[in-house]
């Protein structure tokens, strides 16, 4: 498992993402993080803003990807870098897709998807799904 977060929070919102978020919301420290998930083997930490770490796995391929970074710059990064690099029937999540709290998470999809044959399933936990064709 691979997790890239900035372990400062979000970054400085853009108008696209609305009023909801700040700067810094969602901080957590990468020691609280390791500690969280020290039952799991196999997890590589990448600190650092999105996508200034995505270079470390360029060379790898994904049959998985969870996306949970609620903002609009940051969701289109992820898509942009990780969509080409997923396997056929491989999954994308956006976490953030479904909720009003989110709104550049959701239109970051929308418009990343709007040109290609894949479609955004809208799932009732308020995620949204893609499986790459």
């Amino acid at each position: 498992m691979h997790l890239f977060d900035s372990f400062e929070g979000l970054p400085e919102p853009g108008a696209e993402d609305g009023s909801y978020w700040h700067a810094g919301d969602l901080a957590c420290s990468e020691e609280a993080a390791r500690h969280n998930l020290a039952g799991f083997s196999h997890i590589e930490y990448y600190p650092g803003w999105i996508p200034s770490r995505f270079p470390d796995v360029a060379d790898h391929r994904f049959c998985f990807v969870h996306v949970d970074v609620d903002l609009y710059w940051p969701t289109r990064d992820s898509l942009d870098f990780f969509f080409p690099r997923l396997y056929p029937g491989g999954m994308l999540v956006c976490d953030d897709y479904g909720f009003d709290s989110c709104p550049g998470a959701r239109r970051a999809m929308d418009e990343f998807f709007a040109d290609r044959r894949e479609r955004v399933i809208h799932l009732p936990t308020g995620q949204g799904m893609v499986i790459k064709l």
